[in-house]
């Protein structure tokens, strides 16, 4: 499997340009061997970890995923139940804040120390 960004201008036409979309994960193997069934039904969690140091993820609009036939006996192959989450980082003021209502309401203080640390 092969995963494209794109990092163009905003436009509909310029989407259809390849030299704008820019190869985040190249080459991900999904299975170990197309010719065995151990692995064809896993799922598989594609992580940003596993792309290159060319991934924007400021900027991940639109992404465009590649995958291979891995063997000429297969009639067909697809990938089903694709889903694509944005993971929301805290800052460090964040982190510190929710620490801090986490030790009040621990300590018995106040009832919006409590709801703040129930996320």
């Amino acid at each position: 499997m092969t995963i494209k960004q794109y990092s163009g201008p905003s436009g509909k036409e310029d989407l259809k340009n390849d030299s704008h979309w820019v190869t985040i994960l190249k080459n991900y193997q999904l299975m170990r061997n197309a010719h065995f069934e151990q692995d064809a039904q896993n799922w598989h969690i594609v992580g940003t970890e596993l792309f290159n140091q060319k991934f924007d993820s400021r900027n991940c609009k639109h992404l465009r995923v590649f995958i291979k036939q891995p063997s000429p006996s297969w009639l067909d192959f697809t990938l089903r139940s694709v889903n694509l989450y944005l993971r929301k980082i805290e800052s460090v003021s964040s982190q510190s804040e929710n620490q801090q209502s986490s030790s009040q309401s621990a300590m018995g203080g106040g009832g919006a120390a409590a709801a703040a640390s129930s996320k």
